[in-house]
């Protein structure tokens, strides 16, 4: 949230108490009677009517805040993949399977979570260290940008697998092979193909490592319901990072319809999308953009 805008919230807040406590004060002067408790009890009453009418407008200026700093942390670490893919003959980072090498987000070996609150507080410092042996962390220098703000722990936090981002990869990458080292150039992918994403916090297992398929799952952190049915939101914003290095907002209901359902991996999504190839079944060694081996 801008600075400015909680100043004016307080300011809000701090000056209907003052005009209450100025009048009341005003009759007393005249008066010159004590204050009685009702009266005290009447200033305390309308600064609580205050603040209740204000608490929504700070959260969604706070949420606000979460989105824009999410849209900033993609759209640095797509810069540093393009950057990545200058240096490497345009093959584009690993996006993260769970094999011996090292991916987008964080270096080989890296100390997977058995998915308890002990076990991250056991090996969460062992992935930090890990994620500065990333494919992409000689450019940003800073693991702040895997995390979106409003990642916090909680019991569901504790279950994933990998906690130093928020955000997963595209497995088109390495054509949805789970067991291969390989990627494609950048230049092989649509410019407005989905690279990156928010992952749904609410499935942890989404987390086991940086790279998706699409119908895994995006976050219900933004605008959207975390007990509903997700597949349906209209009204949860995601961020989602393209390949020519921009970054937008989607809901989830439409990065639903081009992955065509939510599903556990490996069993495929529920539905066939409509159009296929499209902008998250995007693997390049497929007609179809679904997974091919490598």
């Amino acid at each position: 949230m801008a600075v400015s805008e909680w100043t004016e919230a307080a300011e809000m807040i701090t000056n209907g108490a003052q005009t209450c406590w100025s009048t009341i004060v005003k009759t007393k002067i005249k008066s010159k009677n004590a204050f009685t408790l009702v009266e005290l009890l009447v200033v305390i009453a309308i600064i609580a009517i205050l603040a209740a009418l204000l608490l929504p407008v700070l959260g969604k200026a706070k949420e606000r805040g979460y989105m824009a700093t999410d849209l900033n942390n993609t759209r640095q670490t797509l810069l540093a993949g393009h950057m990545y893919a200058g240096d490497q003959n345009d093959f584009l980072p690993r996006p993260g399977w769970q094999i011996p090498y090292s991916c987008w987000a964080y270096g080989y070996p890296f100390p997977y979570s058995s998915g308890t609150e002990a076990s991250y507080q056991a090996i969460y410092p062992g992935q930090q260290d890990s994620v500065t042996k990333g494919q992409l962390y000689s450019y940003l220098k800073t693991p702040k940008v895997f995390i979106c703000p409003g990642d916090k722990p909680d019991p569901l936090f504790y279950q994933r697998e990998m906690y130093i981002t928020s955000y997963i990869w595209n497995g088109a990458v390495s054509s949805f092979d789970t067991r291969s080292e390989k990627t494609y150039k950048l230049s092989r992918f649509k410019p407005g193909a989905i690279l990156q994403w928010e992952s749904d916090e609410t499935i942890p297992i989404t987390f086991n490592d940086g790279g998706n398929v699409p119908y895994e799952g995006f976050t219900r952190r933004h605008g959207g319901s975390r007990s509903g049915d997700s597949t349906q939101d209209a009204r949860s914003r995601v961020t989602v990072g393209l390949f020519d290095g921009s970054s937008k907002r989607m809901s989830a209901k439409e990065l639903y319809a081009l992955a065509g359902g939510l599903a556990p991996y490996p069993f495929g999504p529920p539905t066939r999308p409509a159009e296929m190839p499209n902008d998250l079944w995007c693997n390049p060694g497929s007609t179809n953009g679904t997974a091919t081996p490598f």
